[in-house]
């Protein structure tokens, strides 16, 4: 209040205040004084006293110290937002950290708290709440650009769409498919998706692309062009045909390997043995076998497609023989599936 004492009658000024009360309000006339009215001889006319002065001066160096001729904004400290509702701006907290108000909550724009002292370290996040993100450009992580949701994050993490928010080129969600989609229109020299390596990889081994999942890499393009399919090993049942006491081991995937079948005694026609795949496909795929041994050459065989029985399901496929193979023999035959 105004009248402090008789030498200062004005309070503090409310500029550069850091907490609560002064810190939220604008200077008035408790502050800077009222202007006093002279004796009225022509017009009107108002002096101000020698405090009065003083304190409108202070107020003009603190204002140009911030400003620092022109050339900068400091913001000061506050302990709480000197905002109210519907006031947009931005300040800093008590820590240093700089918010942004938009009218009714204050955002964090800050620099991680873990890097405050190096410039590669950015961040911004919205706070705390169940759709919280976190830009972060983290040190300690080389660099790295990293966006990280919260434990309830609430639709796309990420998300690349066009100038009409009618296509969605690329999106991030954490608990829905994921996808990149493009534009390309169609034409001799159109590319859907380019994956580019600036290196040339010419160690055995190297991939220039890989799908991975579950802990293991499903599918992947060599440094040289081979396509490479992974995935868990099938299993293989030998069956009526091979004769009493057969056996088959598998070596591969899905996608492709090998056979070993050992013939028992008295093979006959019909199935020798059966693979199921380690995971089902959508449908039946298309599989083919060729021989892969010296005593399997020959073999007048056939895989059951279609109607047939025993033919090629999603789950698995037989290979059958149309005559007898050799009894008590190993038997090697290659196979690839495609779906």
């Amino acid at each position: 209040m105004p009248g402090v004492t008789s030498t200062d009658y004005l309070d503090s000024l409310n500029y550069a205040a850091t907490d609560t009360g002064a810190a939220l309000s604008a200077e008035t006339s408790d502050t800077l004084g009222t202007a006093r009215t002279d004796y009225r001889v022509v017009a009107d006319s108002y002096s101000v006293s020698g405090l009065q002065i003083t304190r409108m001066r202070d107020l003009l160096v603190a204002i140009t110290e911030d400003l620092k001729g022109g050339s900068r904004l400091r913001v000061r400290k506050q302990n709480t937002s000197p905002f109210g509702a519907n006031e947009l701006g931005y300040w800093a907290d008590s820590g240093g950290l700089p918010r942004f108000n938009d009218g009714s909550t204050a955002w964090y724009v800050q620099r991680s708290s873990t890097d405050m002292g190096n410039t590669n370290a950015a961040m911004y996040s919205n706070g705390t709440s169940a759709a919280d993100q976190t830009w972060s450009l983290a040190a300690a992580n080389g660099g790295g650009f990293i966006i990280k949701d919260n434990a309830s994050t609430v639709g796309n993490m990420f998300k690349l769409i066009n100038s009409s928010s009618t296509v969605s080129y690329f999106g991030i969600h954490p608990s829905s498919s994921n996808y990149i989609r493009s534009a390309m229109a169609d034409g001799a020299s159109a590319i859907g998706l380019i994956v580019d390596t600036v290196s040339v990889y010419n160690t055995v081994g190297a991939k220039y692309l890989a799908v991975q999942g579950g802990g293991g890499t499903l599918f992947s393009i060599g440094s040289n062009g081979n396509v490479i399919t992974g995935g868990s090993t099938p299993t293989v049942t030998a069956n009526l045909g091979a004769g009493g006491g057969a056996s088959a081991t598998i070596t591969g995937n899905d996608s492709h390997g090998f056979v070993t079948l050992t013939t028992g005694t008295t093979p006959s026609v019909g199935r020798y043995f059966t693979v199921t795949f380690a995971s089902s496909y959508p449908s039946a795929p298309t599989v083919m076998v060729i021989e892969g041994s010296s005593t399997a050459a020959g073999s007048v065989m056939y895989v059951p497609a279609g109607a047939q029985t025993h033919a090629v399901s999603a789950g698995g496929w037989t290979l059958c023989m149309a005559s007898n193979l050799g009894a008590a023999a190993d038997h090697v035959y290659n196979y690839m599936v495609l779906g």
